[in-house]
């Protein structure tokens, strides 16, 4: 909560909440430039029972009575700017990778020079490193999101910023536009010249001679357009209440910059992402595989609704979209009604707030006027339309009032604000979602426990209180890395390319090594280098190297990411596939079987890859001979397919 008032003009508590979760992004941003002079804090985000613990390493030193570690750049407490020439020049270094613009602010009525955002602090511990804190701005805000009181940018808080990943690519697209500007601009003057030479009649021997010069020439100039790297940086202030000290066309200058990255992102990279989900170019599974997609795109999850709005073609992703719009919403609305419910009552609570989302709920439970009549209600009560220019989401005031019809309303309006997204259906069955897999999202997302059982969902009231087994604590945290491993692994493909597969199969172990020492063995990085190994065994016909590491990339990954994750569920058809090259077809067959149900559970039987996954078990169960199980999972597989295309659609 923002019990200091820090945020009051940003959207207090909910941008207290966010900065958060953006100073964890500006850690991994840092970590990922490198620098050995500058240090971070280990740092982790911890969310439990709708509270938000953040853990955090001291500075060393800091607990000294004698006060000798101060903060020695960045903001003061009393609102001054410090500015410490060495970190500003590593800084700077920082600000190159990251594309930081140096840029100067008003402290008082003085400018001073800095190369990151003026809420960037750095201190001096007793060991003598460099620490900075408070990353939450190393990217520059998104003018999309500014909350300036209008509807078109009205927003839950005013701390949206950018990922590091946008603007990465925002550099290179617009290191390619240069790149082909010059070499057209060279081919246009070539083509000139060859036309002078023709009109002025040269002979042959000079006209090879000029040939030859021209192609060197034009060989110099692609080379020249490739080395021309351009320089482009964004005021990480720019949008903030912070006040700029450099000429109006200075600072009108750096804000139209970053709203040409906010264009490239709607006008770009939102819709090649749309094009490439519809047609079929990623593989989605869950909500989580999309969120991954738009973060390595730089797209924040913000935009889920602008991203749904350009979905065209298949239909699952638009269902995987809206699932993770309602059940992020969910997690928002959960999250506030929890934290006003006592702990003795938590399981109810729980199982209160999933019947009204997932069953039918048209009465408050007997328990309601008890919470009331202690207080444990919303802070302030219902919530008002309009706060300081911020639309706020109204609901009830209690847990215990929640209906499954007031909840909704609070969902849809929630979904709107979050993600500018209309939803036009009036209850969750209208959506046609599978209710399990909006479960089991919610689930993850809040850290409900569940004890593993068959739900009616067809009920009024499908959970009751003992079916709750607990509610963990979701925990984030900056990954730590090791640079020689992802180089290692980023060689492998260029050594493919060559022809060099020894090569790259040494790359790969010797990288699996280090990640092992960094990480442990069961590690997601781990996995990932033992599944590319399986993939170049299979690829070069040695079945049984594809089999042994692909089912090494399967325990790491189980362990390390859980037992129902979309990429566990890749990997258990690749191993289905490796299997049926090398003659397991009865292992084969159970890697289809745990795929499939794994498939259910996280988005139902009308996903293209299940229905898919069910054709291939039939072939194996007609192949072994048993003619009637194989029957009934192709009917099931036309019934998918009927369902996905319609009955008058190909059946296959």
């Amino acid at each position: 909560v923002d019990s200091r008032d820090l945020y009051k003009n940003d959207g207090g508590d909910a941008a207290a909440h966010a900065a958060a979760g953006a100073d964890l992004h500006g850690i991994r941003a840092f970590l990922s430039v490198s620098d050995p002079e500058l240090c971070v804090l280990a740092t982790a985000i911890v969310d439990y029972a709708g509270h938000r613990v953040v853990a955090q390493a001291i500075v060393p030193g800091i607990l000294r009575r004698d006060n000798s570690i101060i903060i020695i750049h960045g903001l003061q407490e009393d609102f001054t700017i410090l500015c410490n020439e060495k970190i500003n020049e590593l800084l700077a270094k920082v600000g190159d990778v990251l594309h930081t613009k140096p840029h100067m602010v008003l402290s008082g009525d003085t400018p001073v020079a800095l190369n990151a955002s003026a809420d960037c602090k750095a201190m001096k511990g007793s060991d003598d490193r460099l620490y900075v804190l408070d990353l939450h701005r190393v990217m520059p805000r998104d003018p999309n999101f500014v909350n300036d009181g209008t509807d078109a940018t009205n927003a839950r808080h005013g701390l949206y910023t950018f990922r590091h990943e946008l603007v990465a690519a925002y550099y290179e697209s617009e290191y390619l536009r240069i790149v082909r500007s010059e070499l057209q601009s060279s081919l246009e003057a070539t083509k000139a010249k060859q036309a002078e030479a023709a009109a002025a009649g040269v002979d042959g021997a000079a006209a090879e001679a000029d040939e030859a010069s021209k192609s060197a020439e034009q060989k110099a100039a692609f080379a020249q357009a490739f080395a021309k790297r351009p320089t482009i940086k964004f005021n990480p202030d720019a949008f903030t209440p912070f006040k700029l000290a450099g000429t109006p066309e200075e600072n009108a200058a750096d804000e139209e910059g970053i709203r040409k990255l906010a264009a490239f992102l709607v006008e770009s990279v939102v819709p090649d992402l749309a094009k490439e989900l519809g047609e079929g170019q990623t593989l989605l599974l869950d909500g989580a595989g999309l969120t991954t997609a738009m973060h390595a795109r730089g797209v924040g999850m913000r935009y889920l609704g602008l991203l749904f709005s350009h979905l065209q073609g298949q239909e699952h992703v638009k269902q995987i979209a809206l699932s993770e719009m309602i059940s992020r919403a969910a997690k928002f609305l959960f999250r506030r009604y929890i934290a006003a419910v006592p702990v003795e009552w938590t399981a109810g609570a729980i199982a209160h707030f999933l019947n009204c989302l997932l069953g039918n709920v048209t009465a408050t439970p007997a328990w309601a006027s008890f919470l009331a009549e202690r207080g444990h209600a919303l802070p302030g009560g219902a919530s008002s339309k309009k706060k300081g220019g911020r639309t706020i989401i109204t609901a009830p005031a209690s847990i215990g009032d929640l209906t499954t019809a007031s909840l909704w309303a609070s969902l849809v309006s929630t979904v709107k604000l979050h993600y500018r997204h209309d939803i036009s259906a009036k209850s969750l069955t209208e959506t046609d979602l599978t209710k399990l897999a909006v479960l089991r999202s919610l689930c993850i997302k809040t850290g409900v426990q569940i004890f593993q059982q068959s739900f009616n969902f067809d009920a009024a009231s499908p959970f009751v209180a003992s079916d709750v087994a607990g509610l963990a604590p979701v925990v984030k945290h900056a990954q730590i890395t090791c640079a020689e491993a992802q180089a290692m692994q980023s060689n492998v493909p260029l050594l493919l390319s060559n022809g060099q597969i020894a090569a790259a199969l040494a790359q790969l172990d010797e990288a699996a090594n280090l990640f092992g020492i960094v990480h442990g063995p069961l590690h997601e990085a781990v996995a990932s280098c033992r599944r590319s190994h399986a993939q170049i065994g299979s690829q070069t016909d040695d079945g049984a190297t594809a089999v042994e590491y692909m089912e090494r990339a399967v325990i790491a990954l189980e362990r390390a990411r859980g037992v129902d994750t979309s990429e566990l569920t890749r990997c258990y058809l690749a191993l289905a596939n490796y299997y049926f090259a090398v003659g397991f077809h009865a292992r084969a067959l159970a890697c289809l079987h745990h795929a499939r149900r794994l498939l259910l559970i996280m988005y139902g039987p009308t996903h293209p890859e299940c229905i898919e996954i069910e054709q291939n078990i039939g072939l194996l169960l007609l192949q072994s001979g048993n003619g009637e199980a194989a029957l009934a999972f192709f009917n099931a597989c036309s019934s998918g397919l009927e369902r996905l295309n319609g009955s008058g659609g190909q059946t296959g």
